[in-house]
């Protein structure tokens, strides 16, 4: 595959949370970095939660941060940050950065 031009759209965006997100899709397509698994710990939200949220949510535009392009994802009142990242197959997966809840 070709290299994803980053920053996406929020619909280009979407569809591919969504489609790594999907029940059906590949294993490992969702990877949960250490910090996001503490605040997943914290906040008392499971993987089942964050993949709800990943499926359903409305995804913002992208952002910059620490030389990563990330989107918020928010659904039920929680907000999961997301990489996506491109593997050196070209293969794409999530990487879920961090997890807050929304006041």
């Amino acid at each position: 595959g070709h290299a994803v031009e980053q920053p996406l759209t929020k619909a280009q965006a979407a569809q591919i949370i969504q489609k790594l997100a999907a029940p059906d899709c590949c294993d490992f397509s969702v990877f949960y970095r250490p910090h996001c698994k503490e605040r997943m710990r914290q906040r008392n939200v499971d993987a089942r939660d964050a993949l709800r949220v990943l499926r359903t949510g409305e995804v913002s535009k992208a952002y910059m941060r620490d030389q990563e392009w990330r989107h918020a994802v928010k659904a039920n009142g929680l907000v999961l940050a997301v990489a996506i990242v491109e593997g050196a197959d070209g293969s794409l997966a999530l990487h879920a950065v961090t997890l807050w809840r929304k006041r």
